[in-house]
């Protein structure tokens, strides 16, 4: 994976949870989150703007949904150009991010340092779809940085923060590994890293390098279970908290992500799969299925199944669904989908109209 470094990507999330909503849909214009930051950029401070009764008179009935880059004290006024993308979604009773939008704009343009969408969901739909459990609304935002930006903040002198020069310098330090003291051996590829790295990003290899075991006696482990390409890539992740390329090793890097416990990193993989379903034919649909519901991965779940239901003549008639129906949690989970979208008007499952745009702030 020789070009990992200089394609570099790094996502982070937060929640933001509305508690005692539908009295404040009623009492109050406009509800802010707490502003957060991410690695790594973390003088990039952000927040949700969420007006309830919505923004504007064209957005009645809506509620209003807008990503703000929160910039108190006009610290970062001399980057021209800050291009970020988001996803914003709602987190239902089941912990299942649903009515997702995503985004891609420029949050220095102009004076419009907030963007979203007025009329994101339609109040009445936050009851029916059962989306304010105990009367609390849920967020959840994503935002990806690129390396266009990352470089970008870098060159500023100052702007980034310590944790974005510390990242370069782990970057540097997994390029130059020679010193490592630990060897994953991939038949006949070799990867050297250190313990003390990996021990302090994984409790896995914490307890497999620390204890009395056969890998920490002769400093080599055997992985059978992945390829060089895939542990190159997490071992990447444990060194610089970076996204790597994911491409076609993003269903692997998420198993390899969940069997050495870095949550992050398999949450990541799981959404970029389930924007980028790494299914080429109906075949492919039980298999990516089957691995979504061992490594409880309900969002790629939720995505497969819309798959299936969009798609199920042909993949009844795949030579997957023959080889694998036999499997008793998989059978039950295909009834599960063919009963929950029985009968089904297709025009209820569509989701409400959006208006997309940027928010006057000079104006709220």
């Amino acid at each position: 994976m020789a070009n990992i470094a200089s394609e570099l990507s790094s996502m982070f999330f937060f929640n933001c949870e509305i508690t005692e909503f539908s009295r404040r849909s009623v009492e109050e214009k406009k509800v802010e989150s707490k502003p957060v930051a991410g690695h790594p950029l973390p003088n990039l401070k952000w927040q949700l703007l969420v007006y309830p009764k919505g923004d504007r008179a064209a957005a009645q009935g809506h509620v209003s949904m807008y990503l703000r880059l929160f910039d108190e004290y006009n610290e970062i006024k001399e980057c021209n150009s800050l291009r970020v993308s988001y996803r914003i979604g709602i987190v239902n009773a089941n912990n299942i991010v649903v009515r997702e939008e995503e985004g891609e704009d420029n949050f220095m343009e102009s004076n419009h340092k907030a963007w979203g969408w007025s009329c994101y969901i339609k109040r009445g739909l936050l009851e029916t779809e059962q989306l304010t459990p105990n009367d609390t609304l849920t967020l959840r935002c994503e935002i990806t940085y690129s390396e266009e930006l990352i470089n970008q903040m870098l060159s500023l002198t100052g702007s980034a923060g310590p944790y974005s020069t510390m990242a370069l310098q782990y970057s540097e330090l997994y390029k130059e590994r020679n010193s490592g003291d630990v060897t994953f051996q991939l038949g006949k590829k070799k990867l050297i890293a250190h313990k003390l790295i990996l021990s302090c990003r994984s409790d896995v290899f914490k307890a497999m390098l620390e204890a009395d075991l056969k890998e920490n006696r002769t400093g080599v482990v055997e992985i059978e279970d992945f390829d060089f390409d895939v542990m190159d890539a997490l071992v990447y992740f444990i060194y610089t908290g970076l996204i790597p390329p994911l491409n076609a090793i993003a269903l692997d890097l998420m198993k390899a992500a969940d069997k050495y416990n870095l949550p992050y990193l398999k949450e990541y993989c799981e959404k970029y799969l389930c924007t980028n379903l790494p299914i080429a034919t109906p075949s492919d649909a039980l298999p990516v299925l089957t691995e979504a519901i061992m490594l409880r991965t309900h969002n790629l779940k939720r995505k497969v199944t819309e798959y299936i239901k969009n798609n199920f003549d042909a993949v009844k008639t795949s030579i997957s669904w023959v080889q694998m129906m036999p499997n008793p949690v998989l059978a039950a989970c295909v009834t599960e989908i063919i009963e929950q979208f029985r009968g089904l008007d297709e025009n209820n499952l569509a989701p409400p109209h959006r208006v997309y745009g940027s928010l006057d702030l000079h104006n709220q």
